[in-house]
């Protein structure tokens, strides 16, 4: 590249911080954190947008520094009436100092002397000097020009071979203030994952209690004394009358673990022996009333097969789950039971 193709861009680093800062003002960019970066947002599309369409040779930005200026020395009024800066956007500025030296372009601060001083210093010297100058001149004259110390190449130097040799990692951790929709993504993947596996969980359940069942049913017909008289229809006519008039019935309630845990509970036994199993297990696998409020008792039985157990639990909650389904109370809300529970703990003098 000929030296008449060299290209330098100097940029006013706090005015681009304010404009990106107000700027976006109505929708402002959040960190998870809650720290506001929409001036690290706005100032990264500024440089990329420079480097893709201007591609510059040489790039630098300047800051202003909170020690006075010769201005205010000479006016003690100047700016005085300006407000102060924003809280959330002095907490963004060391994420744009990071980013910017992360780009590999040298942030220049002298104190006592603003960023628009730091800038037509440079500019000046840029423009006197001849179309042959070598970049490292064009550094050192900026740099003595800022720092008006002969180390002040070397700072700049240790600056940018510092900022080539961490550059990656720095630059990753300022862009990773944009990735917090990627880590929500995966979040959002694992939770799909657990609610699938406990549907499934509620569909093995369910296959099993519906195999039971039909075993159930097979063993009661097995056993069932069915005479069989006239036609094909008139034997269909004899089944119905017999499950009817309760001639299968007896045997395949007897026959049934199922079946005659259904009797015994809500017919012949203790009708509180459901409510009583279900709230005992609910508190041996820790549940609060918010974990289990919403859901019915087939899904809450199915949620506590989720969470594991011995087999002695796992084999207890199988046969609550047939008993369920088996009564037609599989889709009740288990709120139902926790408010009897609340109100039984009431009439004992003992509120929850």
């Amino acid at each position: 590249m000929a030296d008449t193709d060299k290209t330098l861009f100097l940029l006013d680093g706090m005015a681009l911080a304010y404009r990106g800062h107000f700027g976006l003002i109505r929708n402002p960019r959040m960190t998870s954190s809650g720290i506001n970066v929409s001036l690290v947002f706005a100032v990264t599309n500024t440089i990329l947008g420079i480097l893709n369409k201007n591609k510059p040779t040489h790039f630098a930005a300047a800051f202003d520094t909170p020690e006075p200026t010769h201005r205010h020395k000479m006016f003690k009024e100047y700016k005085a009436h300006r407000e102060s800066m924003p809280e959330d956007l002095s907490l963004a500025l060391p994420y744009l100092y990071r980013l910017i030296e992360a780009f590999n372009i040298p942030v220049l601060k002298n104190p006592g002397w603003e960023a628009d001083d730091v800038i037509g210093t440079l500019a000046k010297q840029a423009d006197e000097a001849a179309s042959g100058l070598a970049a490292a001149q064009v550094k050192e004259a900026g740099a003595v020009a800022l720092e008006k110390e002969g180390t002040a190449e070397a700072t700049v130097l240790r600056l940018k071979f510092s900022s080539e040799a961490t550059g990656i990692e720095e630059k990753a951790a300022a862009m990773k203030l944009f990735h917090d929709a990627g880590k929500e993504h995966e979040e959002f993947k694992l939770q799909l994952n657990k609610d699938k596996d406990i549907e499934i969980a509620a569909i093995d359940a369910q296959r099993t209690i519906a195999e039971a069942q039909a075993e159930i049913v097979g063993e009661a017909l097995k056993t069932a004394h069915i005479d069989i008289v006239g036609g094909e229809t008139e034997f269909f006519d004899k089944i119905v009358s017999a499950v009817k008039g309760g001639k299968a019935i007896d045997r395949f309630v007897y026959n049934s673990q199922v079946a005659s845990d259904v009797k015994e509970t809500f017919f012949t036994g203790d009708p509180d022996y459901f409510r009583e199993k279900i709230l005992g297990l609910i508190e041996d696998f820790n549940l609060s009333t918010d974990d289990v409020k919403d859901l019915s008792i087939a899904a809450l039985i199915t949620k506590m097969l989720g969470l594991g157990g011995g087999n002695d639990i796992r084999s207890e909650l199988y046969r609550l789950l047939g008993i369920a389904h088996t009564s037609g109370i599989s889709q009740t809300s288990s709120s139902l039971l926790l408010s009897r529970d609340a109100a039984d703990g009431t009439k004992s003098g003992n509120p929850s």
